[in-house]
């Protein structure tokens, strides 16, 4: 007896895809894990499992007898590897590299034939366990691209680089792979589909992905601020909302995202490295230093706990709380122009920020368009003047500005009441010698390398509850990270008179620029520093860098990463201003010019389909009369809404619907005899004369609105069973 349709196999050319979707997936599976020989076992074995599941399904293999072939598969895999590398006979035959690539083709084709082949007989058995497979396939594929994460668009190395080299956007090609794997992997839970039926469910799917992809070119990704960035990230217009990451601990713990206070934190989250900006040096520069300080904020103003934003009038003149719409320039804050180098610089931000940041010692900020709004947020110009002298050549420099007024001189020396901090730093300057007791930098430089020799840097402290967490940290343990070093640095030397105040941005080490001129800059570069102010250069820094750190170094930046968004942040300004002038209907517009003619491709296709399904008969030899006249009956009373149910035998069903179309049941009775192997008892004037009288019968008893509607609806037919 023929099987019928509901218990066949699968047809042909849905296991050769599905096959292939197998070999793919292993393929991607084993890149970068296995050498050649591995791939091609690999992928051969996970084809191959597809075919013999549908083989073993054909002959009705006991369940238990496939299990034991998957399982078998795999253990035969496993055992391969001890085998064949143990093998002196076949090393000595062949050679080392040749049983060492037929070991990996053993192994992992056997490996993954048994896994597949159970995978999929599982799937085939229980329909619902299919889901297992659309899971594996994309994991996967999320494996293979899962290195693009965080703005990391030079992974996978392959895809990126080929596609940089066609002059592409990886974006647009990781797009499209999900686009591909959406319209694709579903396929595997189509189980028991006529090869019609399932080529237009693929249609179907393709144009869905593709739809997909034309919704996701409108808007870029969502950029969410990281965690652990000292309170540097964030919409600047929702400013009194926490952030990510920020908050301190109790007491006076301070954070829950305010802007103009520096948290202390007892823990403070490393977190995964992530890209907030990349910053393009217009000219070459080289600091003194070696490290290029990117500040952002500053915080001068005691309130008898720690240091916040100044809200006397005049102060910190040199900092921009907010982006600015136009150019907006700020004080030099008197600094001699011929021992600094006036120095533009372009920043694209990756996230979202608070306000603007900028190289040292920046006085100009003017906004740009954005050069990729699918990878940066907003991009804008600095112009700095970056200082081209040592610690050296300041030692003569006097602290302060003859032009403050009393307040302003007042606010920046401003320092706890506690004794001890007045006392320390007297300690540790009375070490100078006498030529240099008097020069204010040489005070800074003897407690910064006292604070190196003595503190321990840390993210895990316990100082936040504190009454003063600085003097719990410098009086107590020592242990602590840059927001203790800085206000320690701050406080010591506002204990010398001298004007002081705890600057925050990015650290950046210059070698990262590798002889580029792109520097990348990831959340784990979020800083605090001091800062002291000296007649003639201004705001100069004094960072404190401990010897002893229970921290390793930061995650190294991807040097492909820095080049590929410096390219970015390069692009076309005209370009740039188009897509902000236009917005997102001129991408609406783009997508439904895309997508249009793919819609009515797809209609076409589905008109085409059923008008076919219905004219076929017309044309059919007798042979085929059961079938296709069958059919056409079935879809007309899908359109008025009347399709067998799953598990309603045929039969059943003709009885149901009896009161609509009483010419079914002998239809079907005729159909189910041929469909058998049984005679067909009909001539071909018979079986077109029952399809006439079902047309005639749906005519009188369906609404005319319902028939209508069932007759332009392209997908009526695909509910027939």
């Amino acid at each position: 007896m023929t099987q019928s349709p509901e218990t066949s196999p699968d047809p042909v050319f849905l296991t050769a895809l599905r096959a292939f979707i197998y070999a793919v997936a292993a393929f991607v599976l084993l890149y970068g894990l296995s050498l050649g020989s591995g791939l091609i076992g690999g992928v051969l074995g996970a084809a191959l499992s597809v075919v013999a599941a549908r083989w073993m399904e054909g002959r009705r293999v006991r369940a238990a007898a496939v299990g034991l072939a998957a399982v078998g598969a795999v253990a035969m895999g496993a055992a391969a590897d001890g085998v064949l590398t143990g093998s002196a006979a076949l090393s000595g035959a062949i050679g080392i590299e040749d049983t060492l690539a037929l070991v990996d083709l053993v192994v992992f084709g056997l490996t993954l034939f048994g896994a597949g082949l159970g995978l999929r007989s599982l799937a085939t058995r229980v329909p619902a366990l299919a889901v297992l497979e659309v899971g594996v396939i994309t994991a996967g594929v999320v494996r293979l691209v899962a290195g693009h994460r965080d703005h990391a668009i030079s992974e996978p190395r392959f895809l990126s680089d080929w596609v940089w080299s066609q002059g592409g956007d990886p974006i647009v090609a990781l797009l499209a792979l999900g686009a591909l794997v959406m319209a694709t992997v579903p396929l595997l839970l189509m189980v028991r589909q006529r090869w019609t039926k399932a080529a237009l469910s693929i249609s179907v799917l393709i144009f869905l992905g593709l739809f997909a992809f034309a919704l996701l070119r409108v808007s870029p990704p969502e950029s969410m601020p990281p965690s652990g960035g000292l309170g540097l990230t964030g919409d600047p217009d929702k400013q009194d909302e926490p952030m990510e990451g920020e908050g301190g601990g109790a007491g006076h713990g301070g954070g829950k995202g305010d802007p103009n206070e520096m948290p202390f934190r007892d823990d403070y989250p490393k977190g995964e490295p992530k890209p907030v900006a990349v910053v393009l040096l217009h000219d070459d520069y080289t600091s003194p230093t070696g490290y290029l300080y990117f500040r952002q904020t500053a915080f001068s103003q005691y309130n008898g706990t720690r240091l916040v934003r100044a809200l006397v009038k005049g102060a910190d003149p040199d900092l921009l709380d907010r982006f600015a719409a136009r150019r907006a320039e700020v004080d030099e804050v008197g600094m001699l122009n011929r021992r600094f180098e006036r120095l533009e610089t372009t920043v694209a931000l990756i996230t979202d920020h608070r306000s603007p940041f900028g190289l040292n010692n920046p006085v100009a900020f003017e906004s740009i368009p954005n050069p990729n709004p699918g990878h940066f947020r907003r991009a804008y110009k600095v112009e700095s003047l970056a200082p081209r002298m040592d610690y050296r050549e300041m030692l003569d420099y006097t602290a302060g500005d003859p032009e403050w007024p009393e307040a302003l001189r007042a606010l920046y020396t401003q320092a706890p009441e506690d004794p001890r901090y007045e006392e320390l730093a007297k300690e540790l300057v009375a070490e100078l010698s006498p030529e240099y007791e008097g020069s204010p930098v040489a005070q800074a430089l003897a407690i910064r390398r006292w604070l190196e020799k003595n503190t321990v840097y840390t993210r895990r402290s316990n100082h936040a509850g504190a009454a003063d967490p600085t003097a719990s940290f410098l009086f107590g343990s020592r242990r602590g990270y840059c927001v203790h070093l800085a206000h320690s640095m701050a406080y010591l030397l506002r204990a010398r008179g001298l004007p002081a105040r705890v600057a925050a941005g990015y650290l950046v080490d210059e070698a990262r620029r590798q002889s580029g001129s792109a520097v990348l800059i990831q959340n784990q570069d979020a800083h605090a520093w001091a800062e002291v102010y000296l007649e003639g250069a201004g705001w100069v820094v004094m960072d404190v860098s401990p010897e002893q750190a229970e921290e390793g170094e930061g995650t190294p930046i991807n040097p492909d990463l820095q080049r590929v968004l410096g390219e970015l942040a390069r692009g076309d300004e005209t370009a740039g201003k188009q897509v902000d002038h236009e917005g997102r209907a001129s991408l609406w517009r783009w997508a439904l010019g895309v997508m249009a003619p793919l819609l009515g491709l797809l209609l076409g296709l589905l008109y085409g389909v059923k008008a076919w399904r219905r004219l076929i008969g017309r044309l059919s030899p007798q042979g085929q009369l059961y079938r296709v006249l069958y059919r056409r009956a079935l879809d007309q009373l899908s359109e008025v809404g009347l399709s067998r149910e799953y598990g309603e035998t045929r039969e059943a069903f003709a009885a149901r619907v009896a009161q609509v179309a009483p010419a079914l049941e002998p239809m079907t009775r005729a159909h189910l005899r041929r469909a058998l192997g049984g005679e067909d008892r009909l001539s071909g004037a018979q079986w077109r004369a029952l399809s006439q009288d079902i047309d005639a019968q749906i005519v009188g008893s369906a609404p005319r609105w319902r028939r209508l509607l069932g007759l332009v609806n392209p997908v009526s037919w695909m509910r027939v069973r």
